[in-house]
This record gives structure tokens, sequence and C-alpha cells, in this order.
């Protein structure tokens, strides 16, 4: 059906490309292997294009990137805005070396970041490694 989604294209992003590495490892594990073989990684490749097709291909068989996802958009800007706003904080008060959850949404809202995802968006911000957690549970700015 690629042929009838126009060029059946749709950009692939680093963090795909890493879901796909850890599929394939998971697939070799539950077949008890210790390494991925080509048949783990055509299978997790399958899997991974019908997702997308059953994400961005309407009923027709059209391709549409508007269609899920964060419709092309980047979400960027507000992690970028967020990062912004905690060095901002962090040269204003040099002893501050942490931050609470109510303190980064004050941060967000100062920046007027939407609030809707906004956890998420911080795990995703931890697991790129711009942030990390300590063991109060408070967030940290990794320079």
């Amino acid at each position: 059906d690629s042929a009838r989604a126009g060029s059946g294209k749709v950009p692939i992003t680093t963090r795909q490309l890493e879901a796909l590495i850890r599929l394939s490892q998971a697939r070799a594990r539950a077949c008890l292997r210790e390494h991925v073989v080509m048949q783990d990684a055509r299978d997790v490749i399958q899997l991974m294009e019908e997702s997308v097709r059953q994400v961005h291909v309407d009923g027709s068989g059209v391709l549409d990137r508007g269609r899920g996802g964060a419709g092309g958009k980047s979400k960027r800007t507000p992690k970028k805005l967020l990062l912004e706003g905690m060095a901002e904080m962090l040269a204003k008060f040099p002893e501050k070396k942490e931050f609470t959850i109510d303190e980064l949404r004050a941060v967000a809202e100062r920046k007027r970041l939407p609030l809707n995802g906004f956890a998420a968006m911080l795990d995703e911000m931890r697991e790129a490694g711009d942030l990390s957690r300590n063991y109060k549970k408070n967030w940290e700015l990794n320079r």
C-alpha cells in the first residue's frame, strides 16, 4: 500500500530508531538469544511500518503527515524555553541547585508554556540528559 500513500515515507526520529533497536533486542531475548539476528530486525521493522501506517494513512490509503503524533511540530521549543527559564533562575540565585515540580511549573507559566503533558515533557528531557532527578525527587539541570 505504500504506492497508494504517495511516496510511502514518513520521517523517522532518532527516538524511533532507538526504539527499533530496543524492540529488536527484546525480540531476540524472547527467543532466548543473546544477539539480534536479521529476522528480529525485519520483524520489528514490519511492526513499526504497520504502526506508522495505522497512524499516518487515512481510510482511503492516502498518507497524511498531519495525523497522529505532534502533527509534524517539534516539541523542542517548549523544552528549550524551560531550560532557558531554569538557567535564568540559577543565574539569579547561584546557591540554587535543584527545582521542585512546583518551581518548574512556575518557570513554565512564566515562559507561557502549556502545562498539559508537562510531566511527560520532563521525562523526555530526563531521558535526553537535559535534566536529572535527585534522591529527594527534585529536578536538576544537567550542564
